[in-house]
């Protein structure tokens, strides 16, 4: 299914800035601490993984976080569609 879906850039950087430090938490706590639901914050991390950041996720921390440092750099007022298979 075809989905969609409007990147808000202040909470993509927030994102961003939170998986840059190790301090998302779980998808379910980031969830909660951006005020939106667990499959939008699937979403996001999907469009920037999709857009060349290389993200992973730390068990033992329960944090995403940056395999290597990258610059975020994306124009405002775009919008993505998204499958949301698998989410």
């Amino acid at each position: 299914m075809l989905k969609q879906f409007e990147i808000d850039a202040a909470r993509l950087t927030r994102i961003y800035k939170l998986v840059a430090r190790k301090a998302t938490g779980s998808r379910r706590e980031l969830a909660r601490k951006l005020g939106i639901s667990v499959s939008h914050v699937s979403l996001y991390i999907s469009f920037l993984r999709r857009n060349g950041v290389l993200i992973s996720y730390d068990q033992h921390v329960e944090s995403y976080f940056l395999e290597q440092e990258n610059k975020l750099s994306f124009a405002c007022g775009f919008t993505a569609e998204e499958t949301t298979e698998g989410y």
